[in-house]
Formats: structure tokens, C-alpha cells, sequence
């Protein structure tokens, strides 16, 4: 923001009054903030943007080229206005200074002879001096008023009426989304009507030097609640990289016409938190009001920082309650109930638990976890968000170190709703996180929520399934998984045991020569022993089938007219494969 006073104003002083202005007329609004004197021919290397500088010419008096070119050089160094005493040295300004004073807009100005330097001086920065103490009263009191409104616990709302009533038109605060936080009662009022400021928008010629925002509309209810009529703010990585806190001119098409606001981006750091918007057409905010909206920006950033901290505080508090719930920690049904009000859990209706685990993919392969814990944090955290916004706003769904849980609402009858909830998350993660695979395990439904410990070791014994099996991406439900929950609930130690005591002797022997009997043993079982299904199955002939049974038979002992002895041997060979 300039501090300096308008050209046109500083001419208005008694010092300057019989002062002519003699070329660039279209430049008095350059803002003056200095005043200097030209004493030397090297003048360039001592002035500054913003400066009025005076003169008699003496130092180019014999020098017609450097004078010629004084004031293109002294517009380039972006000055206010060049006032100069010709009559003593000179006979007159060069008309080609004054060409192009005019075709650069830089105002020059011809003093008489009796004018003073010094009282110019004094007359310039006495006003400079008053404007700025006014300004830095102005701005005493709008700090106050902000610093107020966040001493007493104001929010948003305040911060935006505090604002509106300082710079007289309607203000709104929204999120990075466009999702309304907090406006005036007449922010997007416009002839009785509630939208001139949503619809598509039109770029605008940037003013006070920032560039231009991108607003859309969004309409109707999003996925997770989003409120309807919102304003959408898109920043473009340029804007990001490049830091942008200041305001810019915004003009939207709505339903009722064109309008136009000033969009001041709230951000800490280089994260952005949202906007403040004020419904204005350009030029109608002066320097006091755009002096409120940079306080307003600044108290509703310390407001927004806070608000997240608290939210970020009361979430850790909500998965400490979550992991207690679901690992069985939790007994007393009257504190359940109490953290259940307090954030807003509906633990009334039949849930499940959801339990999805990620991993990396490469070419539609997993690849395990990422390395970088960072990296993990951060792809749990969309996942989450995925869930969400597939889910709702009032889903239970919390962050864990490789992946998130959730309590499903859910209908005992129809489990296929279950199904279908994972796969909308799975599918809203694909969207977001390509990169990585989502597996989902989901334990039985539970009508008391103290018995949701249960439904949360079933729906990790279901994602052990999916791991022993080396299927990534899949949607298990335990109450599907059949005789495999059983299986994995076995110890690895116990099972493997059983597995070399069942048919290690034929793994062995197919490694040592080379040969495939445990495929045709698991062919012939699944064919419930039916000798000539089973050598369609294998493509052998059946005297070749009678004689690899034989051979599995020296090696394990009879099985093939044994039910215990093959129902222990498809046992162990189920939970080879599951093993993987």
C-alpha cells in the first residue's frame, strides 16, 4: 500500500500554486511519498521510486542530451514528477522533454523563479507527514477493533460483521473449497436474491498491482455435505509459488448480472485457509478500508489457525476414544455414551467395523508401505479424506499408521451394503491416490457398540486372508471368508506345523525331482475324487492319474478311500495357498 499523497493533491499547496504544469498531465495521480533536490549530473544514482524531484538545470544546463533524456530515465526509476525553475539556466524546457513527458504520462511541472525549495519541502512533507499519522491512526483504530473482537473469543461471524461495517459493503469469509464460514446478513444479496456473487466468473483487469483469483460456482449438495450456492476459490500453482497475500478485483456472472468483490486470500505460510471476500465493485475501497481488510485477514487467519489446532486436538482425543472402543479397552457403557454426544456419534444403530490398509502399486502390483513415514501420514490422511467424502460428514472414520478404520452403519439383513460402502471408498481412493492399492476387511455387524472389539478382529483376520492369499486391492467381509476364518485364526506356528505333518513329505519330493504332485493331489480333492473329472481337469490320460495317486499314496500313506485323511489334506492344502 502507498503512503505517498497524489500529485495533483501536493500542486494544491501554497508553495506551488502559481506552479505551472507544462507536459504529462496524465500522471497526477503518481503518488508522492519524497521530495529531493537535483544538485548533480549523476542525479540517477541517488533517486527513488515515488520522489518529486526539483530542479533549476544548472547540472545539464550545457549538456542539451542528458537533458533531453532526463525524464524517460526518471519515469524508468518510476518517480513522481520532475518540477523545474527554467528561467535562470535555460531559455526554455526542450520541447523534446516535454514529448515525452507526455507520451510517458510523467507529469513535469515549471516553477517560477521566486519559488523557494525549500518551502516546496517543507510544504510537501508537512502533508506527507499528516497523511501518514492519519493513516497510522486509522489503522490504530481498525487493530483495535479486530484485536477486540479476538481478545473476547470472537469467531468468524464478528470478524465479518466488524468488517462489513468498516468499509460498508457485504463481506464473506469461505473456505479453500468456496464453502461459506461466516458473511454479513447482506453478503450475496442483490434485489431480494442470495446469489450475485455465485455463477460463473469473468476475469477481470488486476488492480492495485495483484494479479487475478478464480472463483466458480458449485452447486447443488456435494459428496460430504457441502453446502449448496457455494463460492468456489481455485488458486493456480503459479499463485502458490509465488506467495500472493495480496487482494484482487473479482468480477462474477450470476443469475441477476455481473458483480464484482475484492478477494483477499487468507493464508499462513504457504498455506492457503480460505478467502475474504467484499462485495465491491473497483475503486470503491480506499486505503482505510483496504487497511480494515488486511487487520480482518489477519485476525481471521489467527482465528482459522486456532480453530484448526483445536480440531486437530479434539480428533487425536476422538482415535484415542475409537482404539479403546474397538480394542476392547473400553467397559463403562455410560462414558461410551458420553463421548458418543460429545462428538457427535450415532453408536444407536447396528455398525461394523472397517478396517482398509494400503499399499503402493507399480504397474497394478503392490509393493508394500512407502519408506517414508512422512509419506505414509500423509496418504492415510487422504484416504480418510476418501472415506469421507464417500461416506459423509458424519461417518466415524479415523487415521491409522498404514491406513484407516471406520464404523459402518449397517443393516444385519443385507451385508451387500457393506460391500458396496467399500467399494465407493475404494473407488473415491483411486481417484485421489492412483498410486497406491486399498484393501478392505470388514468384520460382522454389532448391535451394541461394546461388542465392536469383536467385529474389529474379524475384519483384521479378513485383511490377514487377503495378505496370505498376496491379493491387494480386494474387499473382504469375515462373514464371507468361510472355512478361511478359521484357518487364520490358528496360530502361524501351530498351522505351519500341520502343514509339513500333512503333506510336507510331498512338497519335498516335488522339489527334489521335479514334479507336480501336489497339483494333481489338490485337483483330485476338488474334483471330490472323481478320477476321470480329475484327468479331464489335468489333461492326462486316467491310467496316468492312477498312477501319480500311487505315488502320492507311497509317499503320504492311503488317503484316496479315507474321508478324515482327505479332509485333513485339503486343510492343509487351503492353508498353504492362504500362506501364499
Amino acid at each position: 500500500m502507498n503512503d505517498g499523497v497524489p500529485l495533483r493533491e501536493v500542486l494544491k499547496l501554497a508553495p506551488l500554486e502559481q506552479a505551472r504544469i507544462v507536459a504529462g498531465v496524465a500522471g497526477l495521480d503518481r503518488r508522492v511519498r519524497y521530495v529531493n533536490v537535483m544538485e548533480v549530473p549523476d542525479i540517477l544514482a541517488w533517486v527513488k521510486p515515488d520522489q518529486l524531484l526539483l530542479t533549476t538545470a544548472y547540472p545539464l544546463r550545457d549538456k542539451r542530451a542528458a537533458l533531453e533524456s532526463l525524464v524517460p530515465r526518471l519515469a524508468q526509476r518510476g518517480l513522481a514528477g520532475l518540477a523545474i525553475k527554467p528561467a535562470r539556466y535555460l531559455d526554455q524546457i526542450p520541447p523534446a522533454m516535454l514529448e515525452a513527458a507526455d507520451a510517458l504520462a510523467f507529469p513535469v511541472i515549471q516553477l517560477p523563479l521566486e519559488t523557494s525549495f525549500d518551502d516546496v519541502i517543507n510544504a510537501v512533507l508537512g502533508v506527507i507527514l499528516n497523511v501518514q499519522a492519519l493513516r497510522l491512526e486509522q489503522s490504530a483504530t481498525i487493530h483495535r477493533r479486530f484485536t477486540q473482537i479476538a481478545l473476547a473469543g470472537g469467531g468468524l461471524r464478528e470478524i465479518a460483521l466488524a468488517l462489513s461495517e468498516l468499509v460498508a459493503h457485504p463481506v464473506g469469509i469461505v473456505r479453500p473449497d468456496g464453502s461459506l464460514l461466516a458473511r454479513s446478513p447482506d453478503f450475496g444479496e442483490q434485489g431480494g436474491s442470495v446469489d450475485p456473487l455465485l455463477g460463473r466468473h469473468s476475469p477481470r483487469q488486476p488492480r492495485l498491482g495483484y494479479s487475478l483469483g478464480a472463483f466458480s460456482h458449485s452447486a447443488g449438495k456435494g459428496i460430504g455435505g457441502r453446502e449448496p450456492n457455494a463460492l468456489k476459490l481455485s488458486v493456480s500453482p503459479l499463485d502458490a509459488a509465488e506467495g500472493d497475500f495480496g487482494p484482487r478485483w473479482q468480477r462474477f456472472e450470476g443469475d441477476h448480472g455481473e458483480y464484482d468483490a475484492v478477494v483477499q486470500p487468507i493464508r499462513v505460510s504457504d498455506e492457503l485457509y480460505g478467502a475474504v471476500v467484499v462485495q465491491a465493485e473497483p475503486g470503491m475501497l480506499g486505503e482505510a478500508e483496504l487497511i480494515a481488510l488486511e487487520h480482518a485477514t489477519t485476525v481471521a487467519a489467527l482465528r482459522l489457525v486456532q480453530e484448526r489446532a483445536i480440531a486437530a486436538a479434539d480428533r487425536r482425543f476422538q482415535v484415542i476414544c475409537l482404539e479403546e472402543l474397538v480394542n476392547g479397552h473400553t467397559h463403562d457403557r455410560s462414558r461410551l455414551l458420553e463421548h458418543a454426544v460429545t462428538f457427535g456419534w450415532d453408536l444407536g444403530i447396528p455398525r461394523a467395523v472397517l478396517v482398509a490398509e494400503i499399499e503402493t502399486n507399480d504397474a497394478g502390483k503392490s509393493t508394500g508401505m512407502p519408506a517414508d513415514p512422512t509419506a505414509t501420514q500423509r496418504i492415510s490422511h487422504r484416504l480418510a479424506e476418501a472415506a469421507m467424502a464417500a461416506l459423509g460428514r458424519r461417518a466415524i472414520v479415523w487415521e491409522r499408521s498404514f491406513g484407516i478404520a471406520a464404523l459402518l452403519a449397517a443393516d444385519p439383513n443385507r451385508p451387500v451394503l457393506l460391500k458396496e460402502c467399500a467399494a465407493e471408498i475404494q473407488r473415491e481412493a483411486q481417484r485421489r491416490l492412483p498410486e497406491v492399492a486399498v484393501s478392505i476387511g470388514i468384520g460382522r455387524v454389532c448391535e451394541d457398540p461394546l461388542e465392536l472389539a469383536d467385529s474389529h478382529a474379524e475384519a483384521l483376520r479378513a485383511l490377514a486372508v487377503g495378505k496370505r492369499a498376496q491379493r491387494s486391492g480386494q474387499i473382504w467381509l469375515f462373514r464371507e471368508l468361510g472355512l478361511d476364518r478359521l484357518l487364520v485364526s490358528c496360530p502361524e506356528a501351530e498351522l505351519n506345523e500341520f502343514c509339513e505333518q500333512t503333506i510336507g513329505r510331498l512338497l519335498a519330493y516335488d522339489v527334489a525331482h521335479h514334479t507336480n504332485l501336489v497339483q494333481t493331489l489338490e485337483t483330485f480333492l476338488n474334483c471330490s475324487r472323481n478320477g476321470v473329472l480329475t484327468a479331464r481337469t489335468l489333461f492326462v490320460h486316467y491310467n496316468t492319474l492312477k498312477h501319480r495317486l500311487d505315488r502320492i499314496e507311497s509317499i503320504l500313506g492311503p488317503f484316496v478311500d479315507d474321508l478324515d485323511r482327505c479332509l485333513s489334506l485339503a486343510l492343509a492344502l487351503r492353508a498353504r495357498r492362504l500362506r501364499g
